[in-house]
């Protein structure tokens, strides 16, 4: 842990839309994100975090696949994520499947997924909107 001024640093958001501070690093392993701000004192104890930043690749049937005119997306993340975290981040990358993510469920590895379940960078994840048919 370390202690540095905010005057070093670039102010940026994080995957939740939340400002943080940034500290370069000659790699981004190096790099250095907030961790608790000190509003008294200009002084931030910093930890490191991991920068590893990866597209993932998402299924998509039926309607979902219908509005955005493909069978998949790709979606930048911050792995680790969870299903409701890579929920609101498919909203913002690609708008046109807002209505239909409110009622879809998503799967992870072939099994459908709790909000709450970690999605891996490697894990197969699909979009899986409501379907009908007799």
């Amino acid at each position: 842990m370390r202690i540095l001024s905010r005057q070093d640093a670039d102010p940026s958001y994080d995957n939740r839309g939340r400002l943080q501070w940034v500290w370069p690093g000659r790699s981004p392993a190096d790099q250095v994100r907030i961790a608790v701000f000190d509003k008294q004192r200009d002084l931030v104890v910093l930890s490191r975090q991991s920068t590893n930043i990866t597209f993932m690749n998402i299924k998509l049937f039926a309607g979902a696949a219908a509005s955005v005119g493909r069978d998949a997306i790709d979606v930048q993340i911050q792995p680790p994520v969870s299903v409701a975290e890579l929920r609101l981040r498919v909203a913002q990358t690609h708008p046109q499947l807002e209505p239909l993510l409110k009622i879809s469920r998503f799967a992870v590895g072939r099994e459908m997924a709790e909000e709450s379940q970690i999605v891996g960078e490697h894990d197969e994840v699909a979009i899986i909107p409501p379907v009908s048919g007799g």
